[in-house]
């Protein structure tokens, strides 16, 4: 039978002799390698194995990049949310005041009190508010900066009696968030305005129907406020997916 391709090469070369040796015993003994056909390797190899090292270290990077994006899009669209507040940040002020609030059995029943006080207050005005067209002594006044319930019709039933159980229970929630004993100031801070900012969002002056301007001005102008608003919802989602200034923030 015939045999194809290169046979081994076998050289002889002089090798070390062992340290256990015999010191009587110098010099050097024959050794043999084996070098295989081709010479030192298959250099071809070798350049295909470094080309798909480099595939993989680059498509890892690819991967990396769109994780890395989908993680800052989140953080985005959180910080939207939160007015770049950190949730990490939130959760830990939370924790604070709920641990520091656990503790604190005194403090506990003063809010009690406070929310049964509340409670009978806003019960006497919508009775005294029953039998009039409207009420010129409201049991609570907004703050300074509050501007949401200035207009007259605010003080027309059923909305006056509406606007002041809202701030009763604004200043009951402030309450709930500041003055617990042991929560650091940051973190009160924080929960304070985290609460405003959910209470804003359900104060009856965001809902059309709790709205007397807002059904005012459905009523003069047949309904076309509603179709302007989603116009100008429409272009500040435009602007906000375009990352453009929105419109009328010059002047701010």
């Amino acid at each position: 039978m015939e045999q194809t391709g290169k046979e081994p090469v076998v050289k002889l070369h002089e090798v070390p002799a062992p340290r256990h040796a015999d010191k009587t015993t110098s010099g050097t003994e024959p050794g043999i390698s084996i070098t295989p056909a081709g010479g030192q390797g298959d250099t071809a190899a070798d350049g295909a194995t470094d080309a798909q090292a480099l595939d993989i270290k680059h498509e890892s990077k690819t991967t990396s990049a769109i994780y890395e994006t989908l993680d800052h899009a989140t953080q985005v669209w959180l910080s939207r949310f939160t007015h770049g507040l950190s949730p990490a940040a939130l959760m830990g002020a939370w924790f604070d005041w709920a641990t520091h609030m656990a503790a604190a059995p005194g403090k506990q029943l003063h809010l009690v009190e406070k929310a049964n006080e509340k409670a009978r207050r806003h019960i006497r005005y919508a009775l005294a508010c029953a039998g009039k067209v409207e009420n010129d002594e409201p049991c609570i006044e907004p703050l300074p900066q509050d501007h949401r319930f200035r207009d007259d019709a605010w003080k027309m039933k059923p909305f006056n009696v509406i606007h002041q159980g809202f701030l009763q229970q604004q200043q009951w929630w402030h309450n709930v968030v500041t003055g617990v004993p042991g929560v650091s100031a940051q973190h009160e801070r924080e929960l304070q305005f985290l609460t405003r900012q959910i209470l804003d969002m359900v104060s009856p002056s965001n809902f059309p129907w709790t709205n007397p301007e807002v059904l005012r001005k459905t009523r003069d102008t047949g309904g076309l406020n509603f179709v302007r608003g989603a116009q100008n919802y429409l272009q500040d989602l435009q602007n906000a997916m375009a990352g453009a200034v929105p419109d009328g923030a010059d002047s701010f």
